[in-house]
């Protein structure tokens, strides 16, 4: 079933742009923070950055195969109500 985060993906690269990192890069209060950066598949194209919530970046990296990755601060102020399994589930 195609969601909304493949027409999204698919629309990108219709105007000419490709999600090539998702960073997970800021928590405030419990809510996170995540920047989409994506690059022209052409060269002439400048890069473009997207802010989106923790939930969007994960699946749009994954249904991309986009680089995901996380500020180390973000990861250091978690709490453990934050992600209880955080330990089990990445590693960096």
């Amino acid at each position: 079933i195609r969601t909304i985060y493949h027409l999204y993906l698919e629309t990108m690269e219709t105007i000419g742009y490709k999600l090539v990192t998702s960073t997970i890069e800021a928590k405030k209060g419990d809510m996170f923070y995540a920047r989409l950066q994506f690059m022209g598949i052409a060269s002439a194209k400048p890069p473009m950055f997207v802010q989106t919530s923790l939930a969007d970046a994960i699946i749009l990296a994954i249904l991309s195969g986009a680089k995901l990755q996380a500020v180390k601060h973000v990861l250091d102020d978690m709490d453990d109500s934050d992600w209880p399994h955080r330990t089990e589930t990445i590693s960096f």
